[in-house]
């Protein structure tokens, strides 16, 4: 049995539906390094093949982000607002948040504590 620590995973649920489109909720956990960013960045395609109104990541089980990992969350921030839709993270632990906030990531994209609290932002402006 190996002890490598658990490869990136990403869950999608299609959250509820407004007039600009769906709201895409992905559930991150594992680490993002430069080892699982092609795998992160396949897994995270369908979030932006389909013109959404907004893309909200989870961070509550994302355990480490490397900066290779932070290229591919800028990749992702970068494709959904290329498709006019919102973009967040929600439940950033802090070893993450650290890292996000030494690569001032959270200058650039909005961060909430909960789910329901970046729900409040995905309404048309």
């Amino acid at each position: 049995m190996s002890n490598e620590q658990p490869a990136v995973r990403v869950d999608i649920d299609e959250h509820h539906t407004t007039e600009d489109g769906p709201v895409f909720v992905a559930t991150v956990t594992g680490r993002i390094t430069v080892g699982e960013t092609e795998r992160f960045s396949e897994l995270v395609a369908p979030l932006t093949q389909h013109p959404p109104a907004a893309v909200v990541v989870d961070c509550a089980g994302l355990d480490f982000v490397s900066s290779a990992g932070i290229g591919e969350i800028i990749k992702l921030e970068h494709a959904t607002r290329a498709l006019h839709a919102k973009f967040f993270l929600i439940n950033v632990q802090q070893q993450v948040l650290s890292t996000l906030v030494q690569s001032k990531l959270d200058e650039m994209i909005p961060m909430y504590d909960s789910l329901e609290q970046a729900l409040l932002h995905t309404d048309p402006s």
